[in-house]
């Protein structure tokens, strides 16, 4: 977690901003390969190639977020952007 959230001097917070760091749970699941393939079974049409490689993240994006128009998920390393950041789940 970084931003706002860890200011104890904030009365009313604006939202949460969370950055995750993620890799594939099985060898290989993360080729371009078995992208398409998730992104095919999911039944859904894709504008773009890119949209279609980009599926399985925007869908996990989407699953952290639940929602929430006062979440933000980032994957940028938190340490680049603030000096206040804190590590929830390791």
């Amino acid at each position: 977690m970084f931003g706002s959230y860890l200011d104890t001097e904030v009365v009313r917070l604006g939202d949460l901003d969370i950055a995750v760091k993620f890799s594939a749970r099985r060898e290989g699941s993360d080729s371009s390969e078995a992208l398409l393939v998730y992104a095919d079974r999911s039944g859904r049409s894709f504008s773009t190639f890119v949209d279609q490689l980009d599926w399985a993240t925007k869908e996990m994006f989407a699953a952290l977020r639940q929602r929430s128009a006062y979440v933000n998920i980032h994957r940028d390393d938190p340490r680049q952007l603030t000096d206040r950041w804190k590590v929830v789940y390791p």
